[in-house]
C-alpha cells in the first residue's frame, strides 16, 4: 500500500514539469505582449452599464391642437383649432421603465376676437417606457376651464383626464427631444371641455 502511494507521488513529480511545460506557451499567447518601447500593457475594463432611467426627470412640451367642448343643457357641441402648452411636467423614476410625474397641461381656443376659452389638466401621471423610444402616459386629476372674454374671466374645476403616446429621437442622452400625441378631457357641471394636440418635447432622463 505505502510502496504504490510512493510510487503514484513519484509519477506526480514527474509529471508535474511535463504539466508546466506545456501550460506555459498557452499562458503566455495569452497574455498581451508588450509595446515595443517597454510600456507595460494596459488591460481595457468595460463600465458597466447605468440604469435605463433612474433619478429626477423634467419635460416640457408645446405644439398645436384642437379644443371640443360640449353643452349639456342646449346638446351643443363646438370644435376649433387650438394652442397647446406651455406643458410641464417634473417626478421621478418609479424603476428603470416608469416615471410619476405631477403634470399640468394647457389648451388654448380663441372662437373670435377678446374671447379665450382655455382648458387643462393637472395631476399626477404615469409615464411607461415600452422601449428605447416608444412611451405611453395617463393621469387622472383636476381639470380646470377658463373662460375669457368681454373684460370678465372665470375659472371652473372638475374631473379631468391625461392620456399620451410619444416616440423620443435622441435616446441615450441626458437631454432627449421628442414627438407626441395627448388628450385632456376634461369633465365639469353642465358641459366638457376636451383638449388634443401633437407636441413636439424636451425631456431630461
Amino acid at each position: 500500500m505505502v510502496g504504490a502511494l510512493l510510487a503514484a507521488n513519484g509519477v506526480v513529480k514527474r509529471s508535474l514539469p511535463i504539466a508546466a511545460c506545456l501550460v506555459a506557451p498557452a499562458l503566455a499567447r495569452a497574455q498581451p505582449a508588450p509595446a515595443s518601447d517597454g510600456t507595460p500593457p494596459v488591460y481595457a475594463i468595460t463600465p458597466q452599464n447605468r440604469n435605463y432611467h433612474e433619478g429626477i426627470t423634467f419635460e416640457t412640451n408645446v405644439g398645436v391642437g384642437f379644443m371640443y367642448t360640449t353643452d349639456q343643457a342646449t346638446d351643443e357641441t363646438d370644435t376649433g383649432l387650438a394652442f397647446a402648452g406651455i406643458d410641464l411636467g417634473i417626478g421621478g423614476w418609479l424603476t428603470e421603465h416608469l416615471a410619476l410625474t405631477a403634470r399640468g397641461t394647457l389648451v388654448t381656443y380663441a372662437p373670435a376676437k377678446d374671447v379665450r376659452l382655455t382648458g387643462g389638466f393637472l395631476g399626477p401621471s404615469l409615464q411607461y417606457w415600452t422601449s428605447k423610444r416608444l412611451w405611453f402616459g395617463a393621469g387622472v386629476g383636476l381639470g380646470f376651464a377658463a373662460p375669457t372674454g368681454m373684460g370678465e374671466s372665470d375659472t371652473k374645476t372638475g374631473f379631468g383626464l391625461d392620456g399620451r403616446a410619444g416616440y423620443t429621437f435622441s435616446q441615450g442622452r441626458t437631454n432627449t427631444f421628442n414627438i407626441s400625441i395627448e388628450v385632456t378631457p376634461g369633465f365639469y357641471d353642465g358641459f366638457g371641455v376636451h383638449g388634443a394636440a401633437l407636441l413636439v418635447g424636451y425631456q431630461r432622463l
